[in-house]
């Protein structure tokens, strides 16, 4: 089969695998946790009943509910009114914003969340992970002359390993989606005419 096939074969799995939040208009976020949280459990009776009941289902999850959705929200709100968010201001006294190693205001992909509704971008930035990952990982595989099918089955294993599905609300991910176009990118490197210098090249990246 075509590259293509095997590509928008990535995209139906990844599209499968988010088909409980896509089709019940959820995210694909641990957000029961707000019902231990206050000032949502003085609130959280009806709203969050069964969590209540039974208890968060992960709550070692948390970080995703009190730093990275909020990060997320702050500098979206920040851009979207036009400031750099360089500091902020909901930290005790008050933080670096911008220099900080968890924030990545100006990663590309989070474009998604600044320029559409924060439910529609979050859910499209944190499905682009796996896909993202599963994709490059495919390309590179094939470019090590390994077979389309068992660069396909690769590539799934990879996009859904237990690394990406736990840590899928983490900068970590955003961070690894990257890891195979970086090795393909040295692979082709390695493969081109100037052999020499291409070496140099991927030693230095």
């Amino acid at each position: 089969m075509a590259h293509w096939v095997y590509s928008l074969l990535l995209f139906l799995l990844t599209l499968l695998f988010f088909a409980k939040p896509l089709m019940q208009g959820h995210l694909s976020m641990p957000l029961d946790i707000l019902g231990f949280v206050y000032p949502w459990s003085e609130h959280s009776a009806s709203t969050f009943k069964e969590a209540r009941q039974e208890g968060p289902q992960n709550g070692l999850l948390g970080d995703q509910i009190t730093l990275i959705l909020p990060s997320l929200h702050f500098a979206r709100e920040q851009l979207r009114d036009g400031h750099v968010p360089l500091w902020g201001t909901s930290e005790m006294g008050g933080a670096p914003f911008l220099a900080n190693d968890q924030s990545a205001v100006f990663y590309l992909p989070n474009l998604l969340i600044y320029l559409f509704p924060m439910a529609v971008g979050l859910q499209a930035f944190w499905m682009l992970k796996p896909f993202g990952a599963g994709l490059g990982m495919y390309f590179f595989l094939c470019s090590i002359n390994v077979r389309r099918p068992a660069a396909f089955t690769g590539a799934v294993a990879f996009m859904f390993s237990s690394f990406f599905v736990v840590w899928l609300g983490w900068s970590l991910t955003s961070a690894a989606m990257w890891l195979p176009w970086s090795f393909l990118y040295v692979e082709k490197l390695l493969q081109s005419e100037r052999e020499k210098r291409a070496r140099w090249i991927a030693a230095l990246y």
